[in-house]
């Protein structure tokens, strides 16, 4: 190997590896102000993102893992946005838990998207039409509490009262990351720009998003904005486990992991409540 080839490696692994510090600045998609067709368009871009990439299909094993530890198949996912990969999602789950219910919710729900999905599914997808916070939902004690691409909103005080929120519930909470706090993910970034472009019409955009997209390119902008400080947010594993530890838990098993990914990896951190009998092994596919 040449001294240059070396050097590249070294630096590749320091853009990849080297954890920032985090820094929770704002981010358009949770300003209460921000217009409701800019923030639909940056939900549809992430769900698009997250389906068409595939990265929903290696959450399953750890998915499946939490639901074995209640009665009934039921997921509610927090923040949902505008969908996600939820319908390919439950196309997977279903295999292994037929019968398999899930319940969207979000703090500015994308009702449109939400009543589609659940006309598509005859009803197994179904939503909360109301606002719902996400420190503070209540819900039955056999559900599967899921964040997709979503903790990360949060301030560390928030996201504890989330943990908490589940243990309180005695819910098994899953959350999913891709982007990391790291200066390689923070110049990744910059690929949306021409992406979000390229993609739009595959969102059925309308009139406005279309102009916000190509001839003053806003939304470009806001997806960019919104994903460079998504990374800066973004949990590392010590900081999880210490939201965790803060709880009042009643022997809560916690997990972090990550699956690989052609694309990105995928990090996930699963509570699960007390009633989990064994360890279950996830195979990475």
């Amino acid at each position: 190997m040449s001294i240059l080839q070396k050097a590249l490696i070294d630096i590749d692994h320091f853009l990849r590896t080297t954890m920032l510090s985090r820094i929770h600045l704002f981010e358009w998609e949770d300003l209460s102000t921000f217009p409701h067709f800019l923030r639909d368009a940056l939900t549809s871009y992430l769900s698009l993102v997250w389906t068409v990439g595939g990265f929903y299909k290696k959450t399953v094993p750890i998915l499946s893992k939490a639901l074995k530890t209640i009665p009934t198949p039921h997921i509610t996912d927090l923040c949902s946005g505008s969908g996600g990969a939820i319908p390919l999602l439950f196309n997977e789950l279903q295999k292994e838990h037929p019968g398999i219910h899930i319940t969207l919710s979000d703090q500015y729900p994308n009702l449109d998207s939400f009543q589609a999905l659940k006309t598509q599914s005859d009803g197994a997808i179904d939503y909360r039409d109301l606002p719902t916070d996400a420190r503070l939902i209540d819900t039955p004690e056999n559900t599967v509490r899921t964040m997709f691409l979503a903790l990360h909103h949060f301030s560390p005080e928030d996201a504890q009262k989330i943990f908490q929120s589940s243990i309180n519930h005695n819910n098994p909470i899953v959350v999913f990351e891709i982007q990391q706090r790291t200066i390689f993910d923070i110049f990744l970034m910059f690929v949306h720009i021409p992406i979000s472009m390229l993609v739009l019409p595959f969102t059925k955009p309308c009139w406005k998003q279309v102009l916000c997209t190509y001839l003053i390119p806003i939304i470009p902008f806001c997806i960019t904005w919104d994903g460079i400080i998504s990374s800066l947010r973004t949990y590392s594993k010590k900081e999880l486990f210490t939201l965790a530890k803060s709880c009042k838990d009643h022997g809560y098993q916690w997990t972090h992991g990550t699956v690989s990914h052609p694309l990105h990896s995928v990090t996930y951190f699963m509570g699960l409540p007390p009633r989990q009998k064994k360890e279950d092994t996830i195979q990475e596919g």
